[in-house]
């Protein structure tokens, strides 16, 4: 052991460990030496962290060691250098000419750190800006054009059923010149609707965490003779508890399924109305109700993405309000 710590405090082999941003919510990482990706406020898309790699023992840096000896600037720079200096081959994804790929890398998903790397991918692909998937723990891929083939590789990947604790990030990056610049906006991403609800259900630990067990997940589902995607909200729950549904653009349509407990049988509520319409009608027309919150964020740290949450609070007025405005707006028979 004292052999290892002499090696650590003279070494500079030090590389940058991506980590998903889960990580965040560990109590040992206010110690680590972190770097956060995001470009937008909220939760980080992923985080950085750095390790020693001495004799294939893989040592993270934690700040609050003496061992280590090393300010965060010093760490970056020593990292970056030694991402410079890996003998990497860029090499195309199954013939596709679009789509590069980095095979037998231990630091595959990091490389996209390295302006000296990346300009090589810059210049394989004819192109001033790429973009990178870093879905899993050893998976890289970039391209120019990130059309259907190329999001359909990184949704698959995101989904694999290896295991959730290898994921990075769902969020494909850009990059100009060999430098991160941002995330690919979420409506370019061609997500389709069934993606998006695996996705959106994936986040339902966490956001039940976040807004308590009270709240209501509107979770969306097919209907079999038409492929066609809803998601089903008892009325009531639009007043009282926070309502959390599924982003519209995803969504077909939404069931408000009104009940009544008086004629309850065996504590199974009695249907006595349902309103069939658009989610996007819906949600807008909510937005207009004085003191009605209707929020779009992201999902969790896990997923970032788009979700609406609608809380009304409980007001008799304004469920009379909100009642009246979707009574009033046309039904979406699909």
């Amino acid at each position: 052991m004292k052999e290892i710590l002499y090696k650590i405090k003279r070494s500079t082999k030090i590389f940058p460990v991506l980590k998903p941003s889960t990580i965040l919510s560990e109590d040992y990482s206010d110690s680590l030496y972190l770097l956060e990706y995001n470009t937008s406020g909220g939760n980080p898309a992923f985080v950085v962290t750095y390790s020693y790699d001495i004799e294939s023992l893989k040592v993270t840096i934690n700040e609050a060691s003496e061992m280590f000896n090393r300010n965060l600037t010093e760490i970056q720079e020593i990292s970056i250098k030694n991402l410079n200096a890996l003998k990497i081959k860029f090499e195309y994804f199954i013939s596709n000419q679009e789509i590069l790929t980095v095979n037998e890398c231990e630091y595959s998903n990091e490389i996209f750190m390295s302006e000296k790397l990346m300009l090589e991918a810059h210049k394989k692909l004819n192109a001033n800006e790429i973009f990178i998937s870093i879905a899993r723990k050893g998976s890289i891929f970039i391209t120019s054009n990130p059309n259907e083939e190329f999001l359909k590789l990184h949704w698959n990947i995101w989904f694999d059923n290896d295991t959730s604790k290898n994921r990075i990030t769902n969020r494909v990056l850009v990059l100009e010149k060999g430098k991160f610049v941002s995330f690919l906006d979420w409506d370019e991403t061609h997500l389709d609707k069934e993606t998006y609800c695996r996705l959106y259900l994936e986040g339902e630990a966490n956001l039940r965490k976040e807004y308590g067990e009270g709240v209501y997940f509107s979770k969306p589902q097919v209907l079999e003779y038409d492929s066609e995607i809803i998601t089903i909200t008892p009325w009531a729950n639009f007043i009282g508890y926070p309502v959390i549904l599924p982003f519209y653009d995803f969504i077909d349509k939404i069931i408000l399924t009104a009940t009544d407990m008086l004629t309850a049988k065996d504590n199974i509520p009695t249907t006595t109305e349902n309103f069939d319409r658009n989610l996007k009608d819906v949600v807008l027309a909510l937005f207009e109700i004085e003191q009605t919150e209707g929020i779009e964020v992201y999902a969790d740290q896990d997923s970032h993405i788009p979700f609406v949450l609608i809380y009304a609070g409980f007001d008799s007025q304004k469920s009379n309000n909100i009642e009246k405005i979707i009574r009033d707006l046309p039904e979406n028979n699909i």
